[in-house]
């Protein structure tokens, strides 16, 4: 309901009138909705939002990823948690993989990205909320840009060897 007399509201009070307000907005939207998804079906993108159909025709704009850079970017959040994992269990048992400046690198850039995805994309599995996959944009951002690394880190320090690197060429190209 919107007072008919202008109110006075010290910066405390709006402040958590806002955070009231957004708390609560949520609650008052319908439930329920034939483009909606849940946050488990965003990383292997499941289903698509429909942005314009056509009244006349069969004619639609949907927005929906690319299914490459999407499943390779997946793969690359799964890949550098495995990475993580190992580079861990084998420094623990003072077998170290990487040089100091490349651990370094994998360690601090990897895990603001590695981060980045999951503080993205967790949230959303806690929301009573109608979601749509754009919702996980914020989070496939970080994905991709995890992807990249994860790719960087493969060819510039796992494939040390020609022959190796030949394969990662190839195997970037298809």
């Amino acid at each position: 309901m919107i007072p008919t007399a202008a109110t006075q509201l010290s910066f405390w009070d709006k402040f958590m009138e806002l955070q009231y307000k957004m708390v609560t907005h949520a609650a008052d939207a319908p439930q329920g909705h034939m483009f909606a998804s849940e946050p488990v079906e965003w990383p292997l993108l499941v289903r698509s939002i429909a942005y314009w159909l056509s009244p006349n025709s069969n004619a639609q704009v949907h927005l929906i990823g690319n299914m490459i850079t999407w499943y390779a970017g997946t793969l690359s959040v799964l890949l550098y948690g495995g990475l993580l994992g190992l580079y861990a269990i084998r420094q623990r048992r003072a077998y170290f993989d990487l040089t100091p400046r490349a651990s370094q690198k994998f360690y601090d850039a990897g895990c603001v990205l590695f981060l980045g995805y999951w503080l993205h994309y967790l949230p959303y599995f806690f929301m009573d909320r109608t979601l749509f996959l754009h919702h996980y944009l914020p989070a496939y951002i970080f994905k991709i840009l995890l992807l990249a690394f994860v790719i960087d880190h493969i060819y510039f320090t796992i494939c040390v060897h020609e022959s190796k690197r030949s394969f990662t060429n190839i195997f970037i190209l298809c």
